[in-house]
């Protein structure tokens, strides 16, 4: 599950949005590649040639 807090926004958008943006299953992409990124960094995999 993926938990929003709603600031400034009403619930109906935020879902639509959150569903907008999950391209990859069911993880939002920002989500997913933040992720991604962090995993690279704790595992050394990252060289920067991004």
């Amino acid at each position: 599950p993926v938990f929003i807090q709603l600031c400034g926004i009403d619930k109906e958008n935020a879902i639509q949005i959150v569903r907008m943006t999950s391209t990859h299953g069911n993880i939002p992409e920002p989500l997913r590649l933040a992720h991604l990124i962090a995993t690279g960094v704790v595992l050394g995999e990252s060289t920067g040639k991004a």
